[in-house]
């Protein structure tokens, strides 16, 4: 049931829902999956010519996002696409902020099926932005002395949907700094790249002084 509000955003004609504004979009753009059976029935769909609701980029200006629904073919496309009507079907990666690791069906989904992960714990940040197929990776930033508190199989790239990328602040001791990819206290390389560098220049000044 919508609100008055929601009355007052969109507007329905023709079996199309024109979202005029992007408030709350994905809630109501098309109907859930488990009511997929139920509409298909009322559009007078059959097996062959099934109900399918995608994004209509015929239809959609600007601003103005509409997803249409019809009867239409069953459809699959590769992973990391998904269809949407151009007004024909038209297979196109998946949004940025989404993606698809197994086969797109147009029976049941409108969109990619999965959300992407965010780095936004604690200590985290972003390691790899992933793919249209897969989900991104993150890692705890070393640079400010932060550690997995389980570490992952891979400490460069974390998969927060299968691993705990939770960090915490790994203290250290005062001669010593977090390693890149090793997640280990250790001399820093630059501390002891200048050490050498000074006993070089000192050495070199006791030959002068000593054959000078």
């Amino acid at each position: 049931m919508f609100t008055d509000l929601d009355l007052a955003n969109m507007k329905v004609t023709n079996r199309k829902v024109i979202i005029l504004t992007c408030t709350n979009g994905y809630d109501w753009k098309c109907p859930h999956s488990s009511q997929w059976n139920l509409t298909s029935r009322s559009y007078g769909c059959s097996d062959q010519n099934i109900y399918i609701c995608l994004f209509d980029a015929s239809e959609s200006i600007g601003l103005k996002v509409v997803f249409t629904g019809k009867c239409g073919p069953l459809d699959l496309s590769r992973e990391g696409f998904r269809y949407i009507l151009t007004p024909d079907l038209n297979q196109v990666p998946c949004t940025a902020s989404r993606y698809q690791p197994f086969t797109f069906t147009t029976n049941g989904n409108s969109q990619c099926v999965l959300s992407k992960s965010v780095c936004n714990a604690s200590g985290q940040i972003l390691a790899n932005n992933g793919s249209s197929s897969t989900d991104i990776s993150c890692r705890c930033d070393y640079r400010r002395n932060y550690d997995y508190i389980i570490p992952p199989k891979n400490p460069c790239s974390c998969k927060p949907a299968e691993e705990d990328c939770s960090c915490y602040i790994r203290k250290c001791e005062d001669d010593k700094v977090m390693i890149a990819g090793k997640y280990l206290c250790d001399v820093c390389t630059h501390a002891i790249l200048a050490l050498l560098i000074n006993f070089k220049m000192l050495l070199a000044l006791s030959l002068v002084y000593t054959f000078g």
